[in-house]
């Protein structure tokens, strides 16, 4: 009978690890409430940071993103899990963006893990 390796998540939950993110213990990445996110919507030379499943994005530095806006429907500084399922094109477009942090419901309280901040 064949053995199922653990995923790498698993392993790391199962030494008693931090998850990793984009190659990064999660612990080392910021946590961002709903209102800190806020602070980064790309308006008045602020960053431009969206939330997706969990993670936070830098999108800063994409031209589709200018001025903290995309395509006249999304707004940076907002979690945009829910708004991205309908979306034309797949979510592997966002790892090409550096992930800066992981939303939490409070400071200190761990990622939401993929639900709407706020939800």
């Amino acid at each position: 009978m064949a053995t199922i390796a653990p995923s790498p998540a698993e392993a790391q939950r199962s030494l008693g690890l931090p998850p990793v993110v984009d190659g990064m213990p999660i612990r080392t990445l910021r946590e961002f409430t709903a209102d800190d996110l806020r602070r980064y919507n790309g308006l008045d030379g602020s960053p431009s940071f969206i939330g997706f499943q969990g993670k936070v994005y830098d999108v800063s530095k994409s031209f589709l993103w200018k001025e903290g806006r995309h395509e006249a429907t999304h707004q940076a500084g907002t979690d945009l899990t829910q708004a991205l399922v309908g979306a034309p094109h797949g979510v592997e477009l966002l790892e090409k963006y550096p992930v800066v942090g992981v939303l939490v419901e409070k400071t200190g309280r761990g990622p939401i893990s993929g639900k709407r901040a706020g939800a």
